[in-house]
């Protein structure tokens, strides 16, 4: 990610959290509370992803046999 790219997605998370008239002290602990946020949301999102189950449609029983023994990663290449 280039330098551009990282400040303007910093600027558009903290813009839900600030506004003009915050002191600095206050725009500290927003924009610690903004990562702390963000950290969560990616946390949440490795672990639905990792705990997702994945139903395989199919009338081949080796389909079916293959579904319940491979992971999720095998799967999707199927």
């Amino acid at each position: 990610m280039i330098t551009i790219q990282r400040g303007e997605s910093m600027n558009s998370l903290m813009k839900g959290y600030i506004d003009i008239t915050i002191s600095l002290t206050a725009f500290l602990k927003a924009f610690e509370s903004a990562l702390e946020q963000r950290k969560d949301d990616i946390e949440f999102k490795k672990f639905y992803e990792n705990n997702k189950i994945i139903s395989l449609c199919t009338i081949s029983p080796y389909k079916k046999q293959a579904s319940e023994l491979l992971t999720k990663y095998a799967l999707v290449k199927i």
